[in-house]
């Protein structure tokens, strides 16, 4: 069994360097942090692109009956209003959604970009406190045996 020892070392505190560790992330106040995601819309992504690129109407019908006589005017009017009906329908609807998307796309990088800086810096702390760890381990059993050493005397 592992037998917890219990040693006050005041002798140390005047020898040794003070620096303060860094700040722990629970010490700082507590504040809600919201995704950029989240900023940016209220709904799934998945819904907003699909609201985005919904028709408020159908494809345009071109082809007529036989019968139907149309002179040039009404086949100008018709192809024009067609026309009209893919830009204002399709077009714009697919460029506005796409515009969303790379936006997504550019707010998903920077946090990844973000996630990756912090999650470095991470390792970089814990690699700093395992070895500060290790070498207070070492100097505690030094002490430790120093004090025995005093003890017997």
């Amino acid at each position: 069994m592992h037998q917890e020892r219990k040693i006050t070392l005041h002798f140390l505190s005047s020898t040794s360097h003070k620096s303060s560790p860094p700040p722990l992330l629970s010490a700082s106040p507590s504040k809600k942090i919201s995704s950029p995601l989240r900023r940016l819309h209220r709904e799934p992504f998945d819904q907003h692109i699909g609201r985005i690129l919904q028709r408020e109407s159908s494809n345009p019908i071109i082809k007529t009956d036989s019968r139907t006589q149309l002179n040039q005017q009404q086949c100008f009017q018709l192809l024009s209003r067609a026309t009209q009906v893919f830009r204002e329908e399709y077009i714009q609807k697919q460029d506005l959604a796409r515009e969303e998307i790379e936006r997504r796309v550019k707010v998903l990088t920077d946090q990844k970009e973000q996630q990756v800086s912090d999650l470095e810096y991470l390792q970089h702390t814990k690699t700093t406190l395992q070895d500060n760890a290790e070498r207070l381990a070492e100097t505690y059993e030094e002490v430790c045996e120093k004090q025995q050493e005093l003890v017997k005397r």
